[in-house]
């Protein structure tokens, strides 16, 4: 999940973007399109087999203040298959403790786009809590600003406690192995909602 991770650079970078349209906002906010904005990972099975799943996003913006914050909604990863989904919340996200993944950051002025800047962000995931850096490209059109990941981000599950939920899938699934790295893209699609200070 630590493609979560790469969605808060983006949002960074979006905010601190200067533009030459007159009578500008000196701050706004942006709002983050839940409709078009989307997380995937990707588990490998049996080490050959990979499938790509997704992570809706339950809300996410970027505060005049610079402050970023994005909440994915676990109980609504979706695998294509029921069953899969609701073993996956149940065994790996424990979604009835955890339904949420939140990804925090603060945004940092002068950030260069249209090609690939790091970010550095947090990443609250089952109870625990991360500093990880995302690859991201951001494009400004209008008033939208679209954030995706360079690169895949590599999320272990060790590092948040996931790895007993994975052994417990690959038990459940009668499979020889699932891997704990997992592969992490995005897409980040912001809208202006406001803006203050004319």
């Amino acid at each position: 999940m630590k493609a979560l991770l790469t969605t808060l650079m983006t949002c960074l970078l979006l905010a601190c973007q200067p533009t030459t349209k007159k009578n500008t906002p000196r701050s706004a906010t942006w709002q983050l399109q839940l409709e078009s904005s989307e997380l995937s990972f990707v588990s490998t099975k049996n080490k050959s087999i990979s499938e790509t799943h997704t992570v809706p996003f339950g809300s996410g913006q970027i505060e005049s203040n610079g402050s970023v914050e994005l909440i994915l909604d676990l109980n609504q990863v979706e695998s294509q298959i029921p069953i899969r989904n609701q073993r996956m919340k149940d065994l790996l996200f424990e979604t009835s403790r955890f339904p949420h993944a939140k990804i925090t950051s603060t945004l940092v002025k002068n950030i260069n786009h249209g090609s690939p800047v790091d970010v550095t962000f947090e990443l609250s995931l089952h109870a625990i809590t991360q500093t990880l850096t995302a690859t991201v490209l951001i494009q400004e059109q209008g008033d939208e600003i679209v954030v995706t990941s360079y690169m895949p981000v590599q999320i272990h599950a060790k590092d948040f406690d996931l790895d007993s939920g994975i052994n417990q899938l690959t038990q459940v699934a009668k499979l020889k192995a699932i891997s704990y790295e997992v592969p992490v893209d995005f897409k980040l699609v912001f809208h202006k909602i406001n803006s203050t200070n004319q």
